[in-house]
């Protein structure tokens, strides 16, 4: 077939993609590896670009940049940025404000075609917001294309100017794609959003893709029935991705040479045998009509789900496909509307400058609505109630620099209070123990001992292994650190061990919900809980034990903004506050006590009663919001709790003289 004439099987590979990106957003069973659509579309966009560019640079000898952006700018802009916009008006209505702050940023970001960044640095940070209710988070996988098409013609610019156009351009696309690969395997093991998110990690989907189009077309012809079988070998990769990969599934890595090599299998028999084989299931009228919405579909399929999600948070199953069906009807409207006139306007496609200039103007209107949203967001932020909940998120721990992040197994040693004290307390464990750390200064401000802080973020003190989520593997580090800790600890021999530890993040427990970390069983706990403090205790030292807040389970903060914004909203009305009942029977807590059964040195302190009466555990004590997140304690409150924790802590140091500290009540 002649290259760059019209393919109906890449017109309905992209239906297929967008399909499973879809069906996969929205829930439906049996498409749990439905995010191998977007691999697809990388694995197209390759094929497609370098076959385009190509084409030019042995007809013409040279590359038109001018000409190439110009129509990348008509083919992408006018639509995303329309999404963008529609997005912005909407989630202002829609959004409590403290969801809006988060939004706004990738709604510029999106408008500097840069939020796969944002995305990646958000995932990465422990301490971030979720983003998996952005209604731009699917804006990263655009970012990615975007910054292809912006690096892509600069390969063939370099080629153009070597003896062997073709041959030098071919090594190009194979060490590119070489080293991107490597990278991207190496980068999921050690930093999955990285692999993720990042264009150069992803690179190589669009290379393998590149390199597939540069295959000479008399070869193809030569193996034709080797394509055709290769063209079902494709799709049924394709399919065994879908079903078999899910969210779990270290990924992209090594894995996503699957969906990426099926899609490359499938384009070839397009290649030399037109609508046969594969080619007839491609070329199908739905999967047609579908490929030719793909783009547009994409762009309006997620925020949709995320506004009907905004308005109701337990959206059924009927509703979330009815989301999909929806959205599909505003993507028809926007390629007949926005999508179809732009790209193909006489006036722009005969003046590639000016095509470039109106995309510029477009990528400032939404550069501009964005900073419009951000102004709005920081006026509500100001105004009460939202002012104090919005305090709330950041008000966290000043510990920068003192807590071990994902992969890193170094302890980061810091000191507080009276630096010259003989008595030293060490504080040690996750960011579960972090959230004691201003009560902990502030006793130690006032009763001039020194405070030594051992802590990383998503690390159990308990001997057990830690999946994390945001690395999409076993956290080994998490081992190394632990280990490291405790060697220190008995080496400075202090008076006294705070611990603390998240209460629902390590162990599956039935019934009860799971931050993704959780890789041990209730008996496994205690046994490694008792490993850790028999060590402690061996050593002497003295150890308190703090039970892990009263968790939540959801956002309070966002929870209380949204109580406090009018907009809609389909249920029961909205109360932030906790059953006592739900949050304070935990057995873990009861694991942790037997596992100190017999060591003299660990006692342990409850003070679930200054978060919860007997019926429920308020959001909000004398003015401060106790939570910052769905699972950490303010600061400000903690600071309120330090004569409660003093009053456990001081009898555990023998150098201190006696004292008496009243329970602070609310």
């Amino acid at each position: 077939m002649k290259q760059g004439s019209f393919r109906p099987d890449i017109e309905g590979l992209r239906g297929i993609a967008i399909l499973l990106v879809v069906a996969y957003h929205a829930g439906i069973s049996g498409f749990s590896g439905g995010f191998v659509g977007v691999d697809i579309f990388f694995a197209l966009s390759g094929y497609l670009i370098t076959g385009l560019l190509l084409k030019e640079g042995q007809k013409t000898g040279q590359i038109g940049l001018v000409n190439f952006y110009a129509r990348r700018v008509r083919r992408l802009l006018p639509a995303s940025s329309f999404m963008l916009l529609c997005t912005v008006l909407v989630g202002m209505v829609l959004f409590p404000p403290l969801a809006q702050s988060l939004h706004w940023k990738a709604a510029a970001a999106t408008a500097a075609y840069c939020s796969n960044v944002l995305f990646m640095h958000q995932r990465m940070d422990y301490f971030a917001p979720a983003n998996h209710t952005n209604p731009l988070m699917h804006t990263w996988s655009l970012a990615v294309e975007e910054q292809f098409y912006l690096v892509w013609p600069a390969l063939f610019v370099i080629a153009l100017r070597s003896k062997n156009f073709l041959r030098f351009l071919t090594i190009q696309l194979v060490a590119v794609s070489a080293i991107s690969l490597a990278a991207g395997v190496w980068l999921t093991y050690f930093r999955q959003p990285w692999a993720f998110f990042l264009s150069p990690a992803r690179a190589w989907e669009f290379g393998l893709g590149g390199l597939a189009s540069l295959l000479p077309g008399d070869f193809l012809l030569r193996q034709r029935k080797l394509v055709g079988i290769l063209g079902w070998a494709g799709l049924g990769a394709i399919l065994f991705a879908t079903l078999r990969f899910s969210p779990s599934t270290t990924f992209p890595g090594a894995a996503a040479l699957i969906p990426v090599v099926g899609t490359i299998a499938a384009l070839l028999p397009g290649a030399v045998t037109g609508n046969a084989g594969v080619g007839v299931l491609l070329g199908r009228g739905f999967l047609q009509s579908v490929g030719k919405l793909s783009y547009s579909w994409y762009l309006w399929h997620w925020p949709v789900l995320m506004w009907a999600t905004a308005v109701d948070p337990e959206i059924s199953m009927a509703g979330r496909l009815l989301c999909a069906v929806g959205s599909y009807g505003i993507a028809a409207l926007t390629y007949v509307l926005v999508e179809k006139p732009v790209r193909f306007n006489s006036f722009l496609v005969k003046r590639p400058v000016q095509s470039l200039a109106a995309g510029a103007l477009i990528g400032l209107v939404g550069l501009g609505s964005a900073l419009g949203w951000h102004h709005s967001i920081s006026a509500a932020a100001v105004r009460p109630p939202q002012e104090a909940i919005f305090k709330a998120v950041n008000d966290i721990p000043a510990l920068e620099g003192c807590i071990s992040d994902y992969a890193d197994a170094r302890v980061h040693e810091c000191n507080f209070g009276n630096l010259g004290a003989s008595a030293d307390v060490v504080l040690f464990g996750d960011s579960h123990a972090a959230q004691w750390f201003p009560a902990l200064q502030r006793a130690a401000i006032e009763h001039k001992f020194r405070l030594t802080t051992m802590l990383k973020s998503a690390c159990p003190t308990a001997r057990v292994s830690v999946f994390n989520p945001h690395l999409e593997r076993v956290e080994i580090e998490c081992s190394r650190w632990r280990e490291t800790a405790l060697l220190r600890i008995v080496a400075i021999n202090p008076a006294a061990v705070v611990i603390s530890n998240s209460s629902m993040g390590y162990v599956i427990i039935p019934g009860q919900s799971q931050d993704g970390y959780a890789t041990s069983s209730l008996e496994q706990w205690r046994d490694g809980t008792r490993s850790t403090l028999a060590e402690i205790d061996s050593a002497g030292i003295q150890t308190l034990v703090i039970r892990d807040t009263p968790r939540p389970g959801f956002d309070v903060p966002m929870c209380l903004s949204r109580a406090a914004h009018p907009t809609l909203y389909f249920g029961e009305e909205l109360s932030c506050s906790l059953l006592s009942n739900k949050v304070l029977d935990q057995p873990l807590y009861r694991a942790e006590e037997q596992a100190a059964t017999g060591l003299r040195h660990i006692q342990f302190a409850d003070l679930s009663a200054e978060f919860c009466g007997p019926e429920s555990c308020d959001p909000v004590k004398d003015g401060t919001v106790v939570y910052r997140d769905n699972n950490h304690m303010t600061a400000t409150f903690a600071i309120r709790l330090a004569p409660v924790v003093a009053a456990r802590l001081l009898p555990l140091l023998s150098s201190m003289p006696p004292f008496q500290i009243s329970s602070v009540r609310n």
